[in-house]
């Protein structure tokens, strides 16, 4: 993936998400893109701090209006997505690891 790409791809993750900027303490980020003409899903993962990680949901629209559910040392976060997509979850671990998924179809 080009640098634009990967620039294409995150914005498009925040604005599916309604997410704010991922934190500046944020590490390993990588994010994938499938699908096809009719279909698009991204996938994020990243890991930070955990009072980063607490600004960044305080900061994210999509976290703070999301259901969330707990188990096994994770938070997972079921979000009415934005910019037309038609899903968006975002899962948070105890550890600060983060893992996005959004898709348009």
């Amino acid at each position: 993936m080009s640098a634009e790409e990967k620039k294409v791809a995150m914005d498009t993750t925040l604005e599916w998400g309604r997410l704010a900027p991922f934190p500046k303490s944020a590490q390993e980020l990588t994010i994938s893109t499938e699908g096809g003409l009719f279909t698009r899903t991204f996938r994020s993962q990243f890991k930070a701090t955990k009072q980063d990680l607490e600004t960044w949901i305080r900061s994210s629209p999509g976290l703070l209006s999301a259901e969330s559910t707990y188990a096994d040392g994770k938070r997972k976060y079921i979000i009415k997505p934005g910019g037309g997509a038609n899903r968006a979850e975002v899962t948070i671990g105890d550890d600060g690891s983060v893992e996005i998924y959004t898709s348009w179809s």
